[in-house]
């Protein structure tokens, strides 16, 4: 479960949001935003990296970005990055983007024809028409926030994605690897002030977030050599269900397969078959875990099969990073605690 740039679809580059296609990132993004625009702006005006040429800098950022960045011919590259990292802006494009949303054009439409219709009719136009102008504002209104935000997401993954371009880019240059060191630094400082959890490592530069790493090495390895060594059928399992994320499973098919997965490891453990995480379950076998723990075990388990379809929608691609994660952790967690009750396991 590693974060990887190499593909060759993509020249054997992925860009950052694909590489996390519908992850936010969280913290004072703000002013992580407001930082590392100042920082690049620094970057070009005192041209720390030697760039020869500017302009040529700047046009080969909006190629590798597949303009993501655009780059405007006439003005000062490090202006035009402080400019595109700031905040506000990203909020306007944010706005803008979720004004073209199909929700808004439905709306605006709908609007359109109420107003044909009420210039047809003096009596205030086909009854009809203006219901269905009513409930395509409400719809349009009642998901807007949301559809915002989701827009302002995917707006920060694209500086991200530019951010790691010019550090890549700059590296790749070879000209003051110093400076380059010195802009990781820098950016890896602004993002631990900022509580905003992304790591820059290697060379040329690659952007991780910060909790990917840190539960790959607590939870992810420990739990796969574990499993391995006992269950490799449920190490391998739990791989896979990763990699059907990133190939483009149903997403609430994922679940019910890891959860699966880790429900046969508590099978193996207390040597009962008909182990389900019930309420009673827990209490027979584990009854020295914490009741925040059960609550936790109990709201995964409400999350498969019958309890997941009443009017649900299936998990976002990372919220169900953060499921399976969780999965692991139980699946750890079960590997620690010595059932009360436990027969012979049932490889």
């Amino acid at each position: 479960m590693t974060d990887t740039s190499e593909d060759a679809r993509w020249g054997d580059r992925v860009p950052w949001y694909l590489r996390h296609a519908g992850s936010a990132v969280s913290g004072n993004v703000d002013s992580w935003l407001e930082l590392v625009g100042q920082r690049l702006e620094k970057l070009f005006v005192f041209n720390e990296i030697a760039v020869l040429n500017e302009a040529h800098f700047g046009c080969s950022l909006e190629t590798e970005t597949l303009r993501r960045f655009q780059f405007s011919w006439g003005t000062p590259l490090g202006t035009q990055l402080k400019s595109y990292f700031l905040p506000a802006e990203v909020r306007l494009q944010a706005q803008s983007d979720a004004s073209a949303d199909p929700e808004e054009r439905e709306s605006a439409m709908a609007a359109h024809l109420q107003r044909i219709s009420r210039k047809a009719s003096p009596a205030g136009g086909d009854p009809k028409v203006n219901a269905e102008a009513f409930l395509a504002d409400a719809k349009a209104s009642s998901t807007r926030a949301a559809r915002t935000k989701a827009h302002w997401a995917t707006r920060i993954n694209e500086r991200i994605a530019v951010l790691e371009t010019i550090m890549r880019t700059a590296d790749s240059y070879g000209t003051s690897p110093r400076a380059v060191i010195t802009l990781v630094a820098d950016i890896r400082r602004i993002s631990a002030a900022a509580n905003v959890p992304l790591d820059v490592r290697g060379s040329p530069p690659l952007i991780y977030p910060l909790e990917q790493p840190l539960l790959q090495r607590e939870v992810i390895d420990p739990l796969l050599t574990r499993l391995a060594a006992r269950w490799p059928d449920r190490a391998k399992e739990l791989v896979t269900a990763y990699h059907d994320v990133m190939s483009g499973r149903p997403l609430d098919e994922v679940f019910s397969s890891a959860f699966k997965t880790v429900e046969e490891i508590a099978r193996a453990l207390t040597g009962d078959a008909g182990f389900e995480f019930a309420d009673g379950d827990l209490t027979r076998y584990f009854p020295s875990l914490h009741p925040t723990i059960r609550v936790g075990i109990g709201k995964l388990r409400a999350h498969r099969g019958d309890s997941a379809s009443h009017g649900r929608k299936a998990p976002s691609v990372s919220e169900i990073r953060y499921l399976l994660f969780q999965i692991c952790n139980l699946a750890l967690l079960l590997l620690d605690t010595q059932p009360k009750v436990r027969s012979v396991p049932l490889d």
